[in-house]
């Protein structure tokens, strides 16, 4: 069974929720983009992590589904947290997802 459209925020959830498991060490090893294609309503999309580190000892991590257009990149859904030295992890605002928006 193909995933629907309705399935991305499902998608990247799971995605989100693997990482949160992680240890800040292991976050912190990860590259600073990767990315893989999926499928889904026939269409093609884009599953990306983001990585890097912020202020106070922390990193970002973000999750995001989008679609390439010919001259845009239309974000379908992302999500994200940050998490400290001591694996202490917090939601990202709109403000820090902002970005990648």
């Amino acid at each position: 069974m193909c995933p629907q459209l309705a399935d991305l925020p499902a998608i990247v959830n799971k995605k989100i929720e693997a990482l949160s498991k992680m240890s800040f060490d292991q976050l912190a090893a990860l590259p600073r983009v990767s990315e893989e294609e999926i499928r889904i309503d026939g269409k093609q999309y884009a599953l990306c992590t983001w990585h890097d580190p912020l202020e106070h000892d922390e990193q970002r991590v973000v999750v995001q589904v989008f679609q390439r257009g010919v001259l845009s990149v239309k974000v379908k859904h992302l999500e994200g947290f940050a998490v400290n030295a001591k694996n202490e992890k917090r939601p990202l605002s709109s403000v820090d997802l902002a970005v990648f928006d």
